[in-house]
């Protein structure tokens, strides 16, 4: 394997999932062309990196990071403890003269801080279930601290449900259907997803003409004009290829999310039972 430690961060991208052609992007601008913004953030992030020798980093905001985060207090208590080494694991109750065997009860490890929220494989295997845009690096993790900063930095992934109706041309419902996804990194990607499942799904019902409304102006605009963003790109080409192969007339129109409820309602609904069946 040519990446082997960019094996997580490459299974995370969307391609096209009918061979589109590959293309340049610059990942640090939405648009994925280079700008002058793009390269001084580049640099910034290259300089600024956090050291990851220390337990406690130099410029750690305690107010930021816990307490003046969006925390429940019991969390916030829970992250100070953490950072002040101050939890009940097998190495602290040794100190204190209150085990002898300090060994992990899951990897037979000691157990460190360190060790029971990111070096032990349970705890890692816990963490890979995190719906984060890319995948945390925790076999490097000297301290908790550490972790806690960069998290920050990182775009959590939730998941979404997608929802369409189908209607004849007297408003009559004649189809519809649902999806639930995840990792999903922005609320347009997810109404690329909708669109481009729509479509398939009314591939297989044997459609012939279709007008596909959708309450994502952006999407429709991007469709319409064929401009296809980084983030997009690959969704985008099989809108297009979709759209111009499989049916007789395919137009794209933006409605408000008012005339969009039942197809909206739909998606609410999917997101609810999919989450439950987590």
């Amino acid at each position: 394997m040519q990446f082997p430690t960019l094996v997580e961060e490459i299974i995370l991208l969307r391609p096209s999932t009918i061979g589109a052609e590959d293309s340049y992007s610059r990942l640090l601008d939405k648009s994925g062309t280079y700008t002058s913004k793009s390269g001084y953030l580049s640099q910034r992030l290259h300089t600024t990196a956090l050291p990851a020798n220390y337990t406690v980093p130099t410029n750690f905001n305690w107010n930021k990071m816990i307490w003046k985060a969006q925390l429940l207090q019991k969390i916030q208590l829970f992250l100070w403890k953490v950072m002040q080494n101050a939890v009940p694991t097998s190495e602290n109750l040794q100190k204190k003269g209150l085990l002898e065997n300090t060994n992990c009860i899951r990897c037979g490890e000691r157990e460190t801080t360190i060790h029971l929220f990111f070096h032990c494989h349970f705890a890692q295997r816990v963490w890979e279930l995190a719906p984060w845009s890319s995948p945390a690096n925790l076999t490097q993790a000297l301290s908790f601290g550490e972790k806690l900063v960069a998290s920050y930095q990182r775009i959590n992934l939730p998941p979404v449900g997608l929802g369409w109706l189908f209607t004849d041309q007297n408003l009559t419902e004649i189809g519809r259907g649902s999806q639930f996804q995840d990792q999903v990194s922005s609320a347009l990607l997810a109404e690329g997803f909708a669109v481009c499942a729509a479509l398939l799904r009314a591939v297989s019902s044997g459609y012939t003409n279709i007008w596909l409304r959708s309450d994502s102006q952006v999407l429709v605009k991007a469709i319409n004009l064929k401009h296809r963003p980084s983030e997009l790109y690959g969704t985008l080409t099989d809108i297009a290829s979709i759209s111009a192969s499989s049916f007789a007339s395919c137009r794209f129109s933006y409605v408000s999310r008012l005339q969009n409820g039942p197809a909206d309602l739909i998606a609410k609904a999917c997101f609810s039972n999919g989450l439950n069946g987590l």
